[in-house]
């Protein structure tokens, strides 16, 4: 899958809540080119969220599809919440509390430098 980035605003505009400066996201399927999701908001991490509940939605309920996204973190943690597992207890000690990513989950970020 790829994940766009933020769309400019335009210069001398201040920014406001209800308009400026946006983030969309599009989920494509890279064998297909076939669009899976896409969403818009004020912030990365709520871009992410929605497009990995549109994911859940549309086909893959149980774990995420395998996916390729950019190096900002807010898209693992959306990842996570959206398919959130907490591990079994085992052994002695405090069960676990925490959502962790689970084993056969295919996630990559790209980072590019220049």
């Amino acid at each position: 899958m790829d994940l766009r980035r933020a769309q400019g605003r335009k210069k001398g505009c201040k920014e406001e809540p209800e308009r400026g400066t946006f983030w969309r996201g599009t989920a494509i399927e890279t064998d297909t080119r076939l669009r899976v999701g896409r969403a818009i908001a004020k912030t990365e991490e709520e871009v992410a969220q929605e497009l990995m509940e549109q994911l859940k939605e549309r086909g893959h309920p149980d774990s995420p599809p395998p996916m390729a996204t950019d190096g900002k973190g807010a898209y693992r943690e959306a990842i996570v919440e959206t398919w959130r597992q907490v591990p079994e207890p085992g052994g002695k000690g405090r069960p676990p509390e925490h959502k962790q990513p689970q084993p056969g989950w295919h996630y990559l970020q790209v980072i590019k430098r220049r």
